[in-house]
């Protein structure tokens, strides 16, 4: 393990503020933020088909989700509005 000297701790903090400039100009790179919304599209279609298909086998079950979601959207919505008020 080499000792840390000068010309090492220099090097060091160039690259630093060379990476750090880099990343503040392009953004993350593991974010794929023109995928955001072609992903809400497949969440809720996959959410409407599991439904479908739940609701093709058993009416009770099918109708149980769609209860269950509203009111777990419902809730969550005013569970924000009041955190975010506050």
């Amino acid at each position: 393990m080499d000792l840390p000297n000068k010309k090492n701790t220099s090097s060091t903090k160039q690259l630093k503020q060379q990476t750090h400039i880099s990343i503040k100009h392009t953004g993350d790179p593991l974010v794929a933020r023109s995928w955001q919304r072609v992903q809400y599209v497949g969440i809720t279609m996959m959410l409407l088909s599991v439904i479908a298909v739940i609701g093709f086998f058993s009416h009770k079950v099918e109708y149980a989700l769609i209860f269950a979601l509203i009111l777990s959207s419902v809730l969550i919505f005013l569970i924000l509005t009041i955190f975010l008020t506050i």
